[in-house]
C-alpha cells in the first residue's frame, strides 16, 4: 500500500474492516506530508473512538468537540476531494448535486442521501467515490416506479443500513407496496439497520415483515410515525406490533424505534413476553400515548433484560408513571432515560431520585415537567443512586435560584459524575446565573 489511491480503494472494497480506517489514518500521518492529512488522520482516530466508546462521559465530550470542529474546518473539502478523485471533471458537478446529503462514519464518509433515479444513474460512481454501507433516500411520487429497479442493484449487497427520508404530507411514501418489492429483494444480504419513518405502513406491512427471513438478522428497526388504523383508512396500530414482538424474529434486535405509533394495551403488554427481545439495549416510544398506565406496564415488564437507554418523552406518564418506573428492578441497568415532556412535578421525580434501581444512569433527561425547587432539591440530596449521573437536563422547567443553588452546592458531594447540568428556559434571574456559572463552572453549567 505505497499511496493514497491503494489504501482508500482498499477501503472502499472491505467497508466493515475497521483495523484499515486505522492503517489509513497511520498512513496519512507517515506520508500525507500536510495539515490537512494530519487533520484526516486524526478525525478518523476520533470518529473511531467513538465508534468503540462506551459511557465515558468525559471522553465522550472531548472527542465529540473534537470531531465537531474538524468537521466544520476540513469536512466539505474532504467530501470534495473524494468525488474529485473518482469521478471525471465533467461530471463532478452534476454528481456533487445529485448528493443531497452526507454522514462521516469511523472517518469517512460512510452514507449518502439520494433519490432513486439519480441513484441508478450514479450508483457506480458512488461506491467507486466513497466506501458506503448505508443509504439514504429520498422518494419523491414518481420514484416508486423504480423501487424494482433499485433492489436488484449489486451494489446493496455492501449496505447494512438502509434509511428513508420522512414522507411529506402529499407523497405516498414507501407504502405497501414498496415495502413488499424491499423485502423480495435478493441483495440486501448485509442488512442490519432498517429504518421507516412516515412511510404511510399498515399492519399488513407488519404481516410482510414478520415473514422476512431478514428480520431475525436486524440489529435496529425504526416503524415511526404512522397514523393509526382507522374506518376510512388502513394504518399502524398496537396489534401488529405486539404480533411483530410475539413473532420471535427480533432476538437479535439492539434498538426498536416505535415513536409516534398507537402502541394500545395489546402493543404495550408485547414488551412484558420473555425471550423476545433478551437483546434489546435501545427502546424508543416518544409520544405513543402511554399514559399512567402503559408506563406502569411498561415498569413491570420482565420481557427486556438488557435495556439501556429508554426515550419516553412525551406520553404524559405523570406521577404514577414515574413511581412505577422509579419501583421497578426490571430497569436497573438504564444508563439514559429521556422523560421529557411527561407532567411528572416534583412528585414523580422525588421517585425517581429515591430509587433503588437508578444506580446506573448517567443521562436523565426532564425537560417540561412542571419541576421546581423540591424536586431540585431531592436531585441534590440523593445520598447515591445517581452517583454516576454525567447529564442533567432540566430545560423548560420552573426551578429558580433557590432549587440550582442546592444542586451547586452539592454538586460534588450528592453528583460527583456531573459534567452538563442544563437549566435553561428557568426562572433564574440574569444576575443569579452568573453566580451559578461561577459556582458550577462554564463546563458543566447551561444557563
Amino acid at each position: 500500500m505505497n499511496s493514497h489511491e491503494n489504501v482508500y480503494a482498499q477501503i472502499r472494497e472491505n467497508p466493515a474492516d475497521d483495523d484499515l480506517r486505522w492503517i489509513f489514518a497511520d498512513w496519512l500521518v507517515d506520508h500525507g506530508n500536510s495539515p490537512d492529512a494530519d487533520a484526516r488522520a486524526e478525525f478518523i482516530r476520533v470518529q473511531m473512538g467513538l465508534h468503540t466508546i462506551r459511557w465515558n462521559a468525559d471522553c465522550e465530550r472531548e472527542l465529540r468537540a473534537e470531531e465537531l470542529r474538524l468537521l466544520n474546518q476540513f469536512g466539505e473539502a474532504w467530501f470534495r476531494r473524494a468525488v474529485r478523485d473518482a469521478i471525471p471533471e465533467s461530471q463532478q458537478a452534476a454528481f456533487t448535486k445529485a448528493i443531497l446529503g452526507y454522514r462521516f462514519h469511523r472517518g469517512l464518509i460512510d452514507c449518502v442521501t439520494v433519490t432513486v433515479p439519480d441513484f441508478l444513474r450514479y450508483r457506480h460512481e458512488l461506491f467507486r467515490a466513497f466506501p458506503l454501507t448505508q443509504l439514504r433516500f429520498r422518494l419523491g411520487t414518481s420514484d416508486r416506479e423504480q423501487l424494482k429497479a433499485l433492489f436488484i442493484c449489486e451494489q446493496l449487497r455492501q449496505i447494512q443500513s438502509l434509511e428513508f427520508e420522512p414522507a411529506r404530507y402529499s407523497e405516498p411514501g414507501l407504502g405497501h407496496s414498496g415495502l413488499r418489492i424491499l423485502l423480495e429483494s435478493e441483495q440486501l444480504t448485509q442488512l442490519k439497520h432498517l429504518h421507516f419513518e412516515k412511510q404511510n405502513l399498515t399492519n399488513r406491512c407488519m404481516e410482510d415483515l414478520i415473514a422476512w427471513p431478514g428480520l431475525a438478522e436486524l440489529h435496529s428497526l425504526e416503524v415511526s410515525h404512522h397514523r393509526e388504523t382507522t374506518e376510512e383508512h388502513p394504518g399502524l396500530d398496537g396489534e401488529a406490533i405486539a404480533a411483530l414482538i410475539r413473532s420471535g424474529r427480533l432476538r437479535n434486535l439492539r434498538m426498536l424505534k416505535l415513536d409516534q405509533t398507537a402502541l394500545g394495551s395489546a402493543g404495550i403488554d408485547a414488551f412484558g413476553l420473555p425471550n423476545c427481545l433478551d437483546s434489546l439495549t435501545v427502546l424508543s416510544l416518544e409520544r405513543c400515548k402511554l399514559g399512567s398506565h402503559g408506563a406502569q406496564i411498561l415498569a413491570a415488564s420482565a420481557g427486556l433484560p438488557s435495556l439501556t437507554q429508554l426515550d419516553l418523552r412525551g406520553n404524559q406518564i405523570g406521577i404514577r408513571g414515574a413511581q412505577a418506573l422509579a419501583a421497578s428492578s426490571t430497569l436497573h441497568q438504564l444508563r439514559r432515560i429521556d422523560l421529557s415532556s411527561n407532567r411528572l412535578t416534583d412528585a414523580g421525580l422525588v421517585a425517581i431520585s429515591q430509587s433503588p434501581h437508578v444506580t446506573q444512569l448517567r443521562s436523565l433527561l426532564l425537560r417540561k415537567n412542571y419541576l421546581g425547587d423540591a424536586a431540585a432539591t431531592a436531585l441534590a440530596h440523593t445520598e447515591s443512586p445517581l452517583s454516576h449521573l454525567h447529564t442533567l437536563d432540566l430545560r423548560q422547567n420552573d426551578v429558580g435560584f433557590a432549587g440550582a443553588e442546592v444542586i451547586a452546592q452539592r454538586r460534588l458531594a450528592q453528583l460527583p459524575k456531573l459534567s452538563m447540568l442544563d437549566l435553561r428556559e428557568n426562572p433564574i434571574p440574569p444576575q443569579d446565573r452568573h453566580r451559578l456559572r461561577a459556582s458550577l463552572g462554564r463546563k458543566v453549567a447551561r444557563l
